[in-house]
């Protein structure tokens, strides 16, 4: 992923400068860009399938992805609880939880439309939920962007 990702980093560095120094053909610049922006769109979509293995005698979580390999653990330990979350997309409703840390901030999330046993998935993480009382445009797509969002207690 690095190698790749560097890669397209080249291919663009190179074509700027072929553009500014050499050539100044615009479209060898604006493929250059939308083939980067169609590779980030890829990446932030990738990033959200994830593997999830609960261990509830161990209260710890551990998730596998394609941008982490070798998986990612967290203990259900340090959160104070979840908050579920509705995000709306053309065609539905989906579901997501955030876990929240003892700084009462969001820091991870499973987003309910990639999993179908996602109800299983709440409980067996076995957090209370905390209400979201970050009601507002403004903390909603900070919190659907960033991921992470100061809560109200």
């Amino acid at each position: 992923m690095i190698i790749a990702l560097s890669g397209i980093f080249w291919l663009l560095a190179n074509s700027i400068h072929h553009f500014i120094y050499i050539d100044r053909n615009t479209t060898t610049l604006l493929l250059g860009l939308f083939f980067l922006f169609i590779f980030f769109i890829g990446i932030l979509v990738l990033k959200e399938f994830k593997y999830i293995v609960i261990h509830t005698k161990e209260r710890q979580l551990k998730w596998y992805s394609i941008l982490d390999p070798f998986g990612k653990k967290i203990y259900l330990n340090e959160y104070l609880g979840i908050m579920k979350n509705s995000e709306y997309t053309a065609y539905e409703e989906i579901i997501s939880i955030y876990f929240i840390d003892k700084t009462w901030t969001t820091s991870g999330k499973i987003n309910g439309q990639y999993y179908s046993n996602f109800d299983e998935i709440v409980t067996g993480i076995n957090l209370k939920e905390v209400p979201n009382k970050n009601y507002g445009f403004i903390n909603y797509v900070k919190l659907l962007c960033l991921g992470r969002v100061k809560i109200k207690k």
